[in-house]
């Protein structure tokens, strides 16, 4: 046929397509129609596609059964659902049924019977642990963490926006033996209180959209942040923050 092993190999593994000249070939050394072999080329790519559709396809049912089954389970369950729902943000796992995360994001929310509140809620605890907790040695992993509660954590991750130093304490004293959610909150109160303060001479809080840009900024990061949640919850994929 004049071709190599190694080209025969490709097409018998289906890595080379079979075109026209190649079927002609085929014609003189089998007998079959050229135009069969081309039949039976584009018949079998027809085949390839249909069985990686259906593998998505079962793949993003697969992670909604999982999800469900977490969710029943209650308790410590949050960290295996951020883990998984990290998995696919990471890698596009929500693909080919959905065309961004946020909108899996909130089908799975409504399939499950939660909010997208909730899921928001445990990626951004998750989130961040898994950014303070990188590079830095002696603390443990998200799973094996004792103290780290989705609550805990979104309260230090707002108050290390503003306190990046004492968010650091707070979380080296929730890993050695837990903090209580009460302490926090009212941490979180008086960080805040005491970033306001500071544009006392200005205190009206302030929000700027620009419609061109498609972006939004705001003189206080707790209005940012509900912006941001209403925003996901309404179906809009919000991103840099």
């Amino acid at each position: 046929m004049g071709v190599t092993v190694a080209e025969i190999e490709d097409l018998l593994t289906g890595k080379e397509a079979i075109g026209r000249e190649i079927a002609c070939q085929l014609e003189r050394v089998t007998s079959i129609p050229s135009d069969s072999w081309i039949r039976f080329e584009l018949k079998y790519r027809e085949d390839l596609k249909r069985m990686s559709v259906g593998s998505e396809e079962s793949r993003t049912s697969s992670i909604h059964d999982e999800l469900a089954s977490l969710f029943r389970q209650g308790g410590r369950s949050w960290v295996p659902v951020y883990l998984l729902m990290r998995d696919v943000s990471e890698n596009e796992l929500y693909k080919p049924e959905y065309s961004s995360f946020s909108a899996w994001l909130k089908d799975e929310a409504a399939r499950c019977g939660v909010t997208e509140t909730l899921l928001w809620q445990r990626k951004s605890a998750g989130d961040f642990y898994h950014e303070w907790s990188s590079g830095k040695t002696g603390v443990p992993s998200l799973e094996d963490g004792k103290h780290l509660s989705e609550l805990n954590l979104n309260l230090v991750r707002k108050i290390a926006k503003i306190d990046p130093s004492r968010g650091d304490e707070l979380m080296y004293e929730m890993i050695e033996a837990g903090l209580s959610t009460k302490m926090l909150r009212s941490e979180w109160r008086a960080v805040r209180s005491h970033e306001d303060g500071k544009g006392i001479g200005d205190a009206t809080k302030t929000c700027y959209a620009d419609a061109v840009g498609r972006k939004i900024s705001c003189s206080d990061s707790e209005t940012f942040e509900e912006i941001v949640n209403i925003l996901r919850s309404t179906g809009y994929e919000v991103c840099g923050v």
